[in-house]
Parts: structure tokens; sequence; C-alpha cells
């Protein structure tokens, strides 16, 4: 791993790894030399070098980008990441000082660091509405444009499909509910999202 630390050491790569443009990125742990701790982190992989993307416990570009908190722990039973063209997501848990947890969904952009694009239980820009918070994230995708659609179920207003571009505020895309025109052997018919 490349952390500035010349006898750093990754102990154990873990989860899945997914395409970043024309290379690699990928959950790993590892030692920064002699020093007992040991750390998880998000890792592109380009030929020679091991870039940190995203690290757990750390307080610089690394974390969440979110108040004071830090990432708890990027481990593959509650870290899931995905890559497409030169973006990265991902699906993590921070925790603030006072010992929150707070679930959300993650991008890095090109030489970029981690940003919140939606989390839960918080209200503002991470949420989906006024007076609405997300409660979790059952299924996401990433484009390579960026942009995240995701499951959503939300506290204070509908369940459904939201889109997360870089930029506007969420979008919901289907919801829970609504009527939408399907084609049938019978021709063009109603029917209701479940």
């Amino acid at each position: 791993p490349n952390t500035g630390i010349l006898d750093a050491t990754f102990l154990q790569i873990r989860g899945n790894p997914q395409p970043l443009e024309d290379d690699i990125a990928f959950l790993a742990q590892f030692r920064n030399g002699v020093n007992p701790e040991l750390s998880t982190g998000i890792f592109q992989n380009q030929g020679n070098l091991n870039t940190r993307l995203a690290q757990s416990n750390d307080t610089g570009n690394l974390e969440p980008n979110f108040g004071l908190s830090r990432f708890a722990s990027l481990d593959p039973l509650q870290t899931s990441i995905a890559g497409a063209g030169p973006f990265l997501a991902f699906e993590a848990i921070a925790t603030e000082p006072s010992n929150t947890s707070v679930p959300g969904l993650w991008r890095i952009r090109p030489q970029g660091n981690p940003e919140p694009v939606a989390l839960v239980g918080v209200s503002g820009v991470y949420a989906p509405a006024d007076g609405q918070t997300f409660q979790r994230f059952d299924r996401w995708s990433l484009f390579a444009n960026g942009d995240i659609v995701a499951e959503c179920v939300i506290n204070g207003g509908p369940h459904g499909l939201y889109r997360f571009a870089i930029g506007p505020a969420p979008e919901l895309i289907l919801r829970v509910g609504q009527s939408i025109a399907v084609a049938t052997s019978a021709g063009p018919a109603q029917a209701t999202v479940n």
C-alpha cells in the first residue's frame, strides 16, 4: 500500500475488486510498518502503485468528509464498492465524534476524495427532501457518468428508486404506488408499482 510509510504491508485483500477506468479498486486490510494498528481502506491499483482512496479512522482527505466523522471500518460485510468508468461508489458506515453510526453512500470522482451522496437519518443536502430522511438503501448501482441509482426506504416520504447525479438534489424516478403504463398481450394497461 502507498501510505507514505516504507514498511507498510497488505494483510488481506477483501471483497471483489472493481473496475476503475483502466485500473482496479479493492478493499484491503493493511498495517503501516511496525505499527500494530490495523486499518482498512479502499485502494486503486495503477500498475505498481496502490493508492488509498478512503481509509478507516482517517482524519484527512480519506475520511467521509461529513463533519468530524470517520469511517468506522471499511469491512466487506458492511462496505460494498462499485466502479464504473472513472467513478467509484461505496456504501459504508461513518462514526461521528459522539459515536453515532451514520450509514450512507459515497462517491469518489477522478482524482477526488470520498464525498457523501446520501446518509441515513441525516436531514439537509444528504436527505431525499425537506422533512424526509433515508432509512436504508436496499440495492444500488453506479453508472459510468457518476450517477448512482438506489432503491431507498424513506422516513416521511415515498419509497422507491432515487437517482443521485453529481450536483442536483436526489431525484425520485420510480416510487411505490406509482401508476405506470405497461405493454400486455391485450395492449397497453396501467399497473401499480409494488
